[in-house]
This record gives C-alpha cells, structure tokens and sequence, in this order.
C-alpha cells in the first residue's frame, strides 16, 4: 500500500469500536476472523508538551472547518518473495512512484467529518 502523502497504516484483527469497548487486557478481546484495515491521512496531536492538561498547538490540530484530502493504493501481492522485496524498499521518491505504478485498485478518501462540496 501506498499514499500521497505518506500515510498511517494499521492492519488488526480488532475495531477500533473493539479497542473501545471498555477492557483493561488485550487478553480479553477476541479476534476476528477478518482483517481490519486502518487508512489515516493524518493525526492531531495530543497536546501535553508541559503537563497533560496543555492544549495542542495550533499548527497540529486538525480544524473541521478545513478539507483534508488523500489518496491511497492498494496492490495485491502475491508472491511472497516480491512482497519481501518490496517491503524493503524506500517509501519516498521515485522508489514509491514505482510501487505504486501497478494499478491493481485505487482509492480515495475525504476527511468525513466534512461534507462533499
């Protein structure tokens, strides 16, 4: 997988409802059978530079009165040994135009907490 920019990827067998639901182990959630695939675009930051009850700073909050914009690649790799190789490549210049050259299935997405204009 790939992304313009780069991207925050997470692969579980758990929701993020899942991680929410009020246990304090992970021993104490079952997995499920499928895989859940996490696609972030970006994160705010969680403040607490002085103490925990510091406020973020503006320049990493993440505003609802803006649009937030990515776009992402999904590539199936088959062979384990690709897989392998490709892993070990770097994810910035024309290394990751390369990777992303394979146009298996593609996708985009719109930060939802904005309406589509």
């Amino acid at each position: 997988m790939s992304g313009e920019p780069l991207l925050e990827i997470n692969a579980s067998h758990f929701t993020p409802e899942d991680l929410s639901a009020g246990v304090r182990h992970d021993y104490q959630l079952t997995p499920r059978d499928a895989v859940v695939l996490q696609v972030n675009h970006r994160q705010m930051g969680v403040g607490g530079d002085n103490s925990w009850g510091a406020h973020t700073h503006d320049e990493f909050k993440l505003l609802a009165d803006r649009e937030y914009a990515y776009t992402y690649r999904l590539r199936p790799l088959t062979d384990v040994d690709e897989a392998t190789a490709l892993s070990r490549r770097p994810t910035a210049g024309s290394d990751r135009e390369d990777l992303c050259a394979a146009p298996a299935g593609a996708g985009a997405a719109r930060d939802p907490g904005r309406p589509s204009t």
